[in-house]
C-alpha cells in the first residue's frame, strides 16, 4: 500500500493538544475522525500517513499542523478507503 492515497475513518477522535508555530499558540482541531493522505510506510501495527487533509465530518486543509506525517495504529481505524 505504500504510495497509495487512503481516506481513514477513525473509531475515536485524535487527541486534541496545543502547540506553537511561528511564536503563536495553535490547537489541533477537535473531533478529528477522518484523515486523507499518502501511505509512507507500513508497520505491523498500523500505517505512517503523509497527511493531505483531516477533519471531523468533512476534510479540510492542514497547512498549520505541527506534523506532516502521523502514525495511525490499525486498532484506531474503523475503516479505510484506498485510492
Amino acid at each position: 500500500m505504500v504510495g497509495r492515497t487512503v481516506t481513514m475513518f477513525l473509531k475515536s477522535p485524535l487527541f486534541q493538544f496545543t502547540y506553537e508555530r511561528d511564536g503563536q499558540p495553535h490547537t489541533l482541531p477537535r473531533d478529528i475522525v477522518q484523515l486523507k493522505g499518502e501511505v509512507v510506510k507500513e508497520k505491523g501495527a498500523g500505517l505512517w500517513i503523509r497527511v493531505i487533509a483531516m477533519g471531523s465530518h468533512d476534510l479540510s486543509r492542514t497547512d498549520d499542523l505541527p506534523f506532516s506525517e502521523i502514525f495511525i495504529p490499525y486498532a484506531k481505524v474503523d475503516y479505510l478507503l484506498i485510492g
